[in-house]
């Protein structure tokens, strides 16, 4: 690249074309150690209604020679996946990003024969990605004008559990609420999360489950772990990664996007996210703007999350203290 020059708009669509299947998608970048478990649905606009079967118990019985036929397999459960776009607008100096560009290039961290723009659009998308991340969980949907970040473009995870709380579709009497009796500590979390696991249903504990909490928690845990056990295996770069007691059914995920004492205990893709089409979702578009010598590009992507059932099967959450 030039940078004596003024940015070359079609050069740049050309090599972001060339090099198309080489630019990694957002879902593959900061989000994908949290995404890989969740379930994915696409090629939908707006919305999309996730419909549930689930099963109805009593049904079977012995046969005494008299067919009454007066039993349901089940019901269904209709959840709804919204959609909501958001752009990812740069304006940049690229001469700012040279010596960073030839550093990583020197350093074999890019390839020598990595094109400076495939560079630049890549570091873009990541930056993307972070702020994706930091708010899967904590982003609630708003239609105010002066609310115009990405936290307030889709209603994340931990709204959605907030609101199915306040309608009653999460409760302990749907025993997919638990109540930890108070806060976690570093003194009675392992107990409190054995106790949580225990709880949950017996379809859960067959076919195994994740147990998402905050970074913090799971620091707790580590901490509770070693005063806990007088010669504790050495723990992995990690931490513990599944709970102690749970047979090795209990994945432990600790997320740096929460903060809260939220713990949610659910089944692998039960938590899911949507887009209209994973290819908006790298589709970093330089274009002509202001000064020639300025690199500016959009993103634009449709995204959303939410929870295919909150049946205790398959997801239990605890209260917040």
């Amino acid at each position: 690249m030039d940078y004596t020059k003024p940015i070359d708009i079609q050069a740049i669509l050309n090599t972001a074309k060339k090099y198309d299947k080489d630019i990694k998608t957002l879902v593959t970048l900061d989000v994908l150690d949290l995404l890989k478990e969740f379930g994915l649905r696409t090629g939908f606009k707006e919305s999309i209604d996730i419909h549930e079967f689930q099963h109805a118990f009593g049904v079977s019985k012995k046969y005494d020679g008299d067919f009454k036929g007066d039993k349901k397999i089940g019901n269904i459960v209709k959840r709804t996946l919204k959609i909501y776009p958001i752009v990812y607008e740069m304006k940049d100096e690229p001469e700012r990003y040279r010596e960073t560009f030839l550093a990583e290039v020197a350093t074999g961290k890019v390839l020598e024969t990595t094109p400076f723009e495939l560079w630049l659009i890549q570091r873009g998308i990541e930056g993307a990605a972070e702020e994706l991340y930091n708010v899967l969980f904590t982003a609630v949907r708003s239609e105010d004008e002066l609310e115009p970040g990405i936290e307030f473009s889709f209603n994340g995870i931990e709204t959605i559990i907030a609101a199915d709380i306040t309608a009653g579709l999460i409760a302990a009497g749907h025993n997919n609420l638990f109540d930890a009796g108070a806060a976690f500590t570093a003194a009675n979390i392992g107990d409190k999360l054995k106790l949580m696991w225990r709880s949950s249903h017996q379809t859960m504990k067959r076919k195994g489950g994740i147990m998402y909490m905050s970074e913090n928690m799971g620091e707790m845990y580590d901490d509770w772990y070693k005063t806990n056990h007088e010669n504790p295996p050495q723990l992995d770069v990690a931490g513990q990664l599944f709970l102690e007691g749970s047979n090795g059914k209990c994945q432990i995920k600790r997320l740096g996007c929460i903060e809260n004492q939220r713990v949610i205990l659910t089944q692998d893709t039960n938590l899911t996210y949507g887009t209209e089409s994973l290819n908006d979702m790298k589709n970093l578009k330089p274009f002509v703007s202001g000064s020639p010598f300025h690199f500016t590009a959009v993103m634009k992507y449709a995204f959303g999350v939410q929870i295919e059932s909150i049946h205790h099967r398959k997801f239990i959450t605890s209260k917040l203290y």
